[in-house]
């Protein structure tokens, strides 16, 4: 019998549903977004679309990049929360991907049009840093059997790194699947809310040093610090922590912790509105990026790559909100990796062309794809 909202402890889902029967439900039509270092949301059954969230049932924000999808709410009949070890038993049976899917490459040729028109901006003074996107599309559809590998390579690599699970997918062949590092805000209540700046980047094993005495990595991770604080600072004071690098299985990157207590509360979408995109995946300043972003001939060829991607459990009127990198997105026909690397005026355009190569590396690494 259907119900408006189904809310169980993972003792409580198992006893209640033939593992196969709900696994073919939750893989027809679900998501799933990490809660905390070990557990997950999921959410599954019948979804509705919707311009806003709902108080009963778990809401899923999916927009796109741009943010012009008007309805960009996924709300879902069935949620629970389980730990990552619940849900990877569900797969425990899942054998090895027979037919491996093949992938385009991305053009050198693009790139250096995008970096040498960002560098143009720079020296004008019009931008000071800005994030093109490079993309490898499949060579034929990205099916159920592939997106099942992808979700439990994702909810393994949660168990060994910093990175968090996240994604969708609908009846009708759309759908997304990442870990990601990046959090856009954690909204605990309606006036405390935590985030971070997650910019420069190197892979494990190089020799190029740390990160932390890098001049350019160490400027490139500034502006986004200062864009986030900029954003924050009409809500009320904001704390900034230590700069620090953190470690994923094939990348490093530099974080700093920042949060905000603002004056009175606010909303789930004024937060978006406020911190998207950050100067780690957009451009800086934000009027200005906002444009050139815009201006982009592919600007909607993004997807959602980057985007926002946030979940309120039911019952609640706050949640989580991620960065939508390093994930595989995928419509009936094809799929896409995509890979962001941040420019500014210290950057030389080859080393930024391999540390985007090793990104999508790490990603179809991570997802087993």
């Amino acid at each position: 019998m259907a119900i408006e909202t189904a809310i169980m402890d993972s003792l409580g889902l198992m006893e209640s549903i033939e593992g196969d029967q709900w696994l073919r439900q939750f893989l027809a039509s679900g998501c799933i977004l990490s809660s905390d270092s070990d557990r997950v949301w999921i959410g599954w059954g019948d979804v509705r679309r919707s311009h806003e969230p709902s108080g009963s049932r778990l809401s899923l924000f999916a927009p796109d990049f741009m943010l012009s999808d008007p309805r960009p709410w996924l709300l879902y009949e069935y949620a629970a929360e389980l730990s990552v070890s619940t849900l990877l038993a569900r797969f425990a049976d899942l054998g090895p991907v027979k037919d491996p899917i093949a992938w385009d490459q991305p053009s050198h040729s693009d790139f250096v049009s995008v970096f040498n028109d960002i560098q143009s901006r720079i020296s004008s003074g019009e931008l000071s840093k800005a994030v093109p996107v490079i993309v490898r599309s499949s060579i034929g559809p990205f099916g159920v059997t592939l997106r099942a590998h992808a979700l439990r390579a994702a909810l393994k690599v949660a168990q060994r790194s910093p990175l968090l699970p996240y994604g969708f997918w609908t009846p009708e062949g759309e759908g997304m699947i990442g870990a990601t590092p990046e959090i856009l805000f954690d909204q605990r209540s309606g006036r405390d809310l935590t985030t971070m700046a997650l910019a420069g980047t190197r892979g494990i094993g190089s020799e190029t040093g740390s990160l932390l005495n890098d001049p350019k990595e160490m400027f490139e991770h500034r502006v986004v610090v200062d864009g986030i604080v900029d954003r924050l600072s009409p809500f009320g004071e904001v704390a900034v922590g230590d700069t620090q690098e953190v470690r994923l299985p094939a990348l490093i990157h530099l974080h700093t912790g920042i949060s905000v207590r603002a004056g009175t509360d606010v909303e789930f979408a004024d937060w978006v509105e406020a911190l998207h995109p950050t100067p780690a995946i957009g451009a800086w300043p934000r009027e200005a990026g906002w444009r050139w972003l815009r201006s982009q001939t592919d600007a909607s060829s993004r997807m959602r790559f980057g985007a926002p991607f946030g979940l309120i459990p039911p019952g609640q009127t706050s949640g989580r909100c991620v960065v939508a990198i390093r994930n595989v997105q995928w419509d009936a026909t094809r799929a896409w990796v995509m890979a962001g690397s941040g420019i500014v005026g210290a950057s030389k355009l080859e080393r930024e062309w391999v540390e985007l190569q090793s990104k999508l590396d790490s990603v179809q690494g991570a997802l087993g794809i």
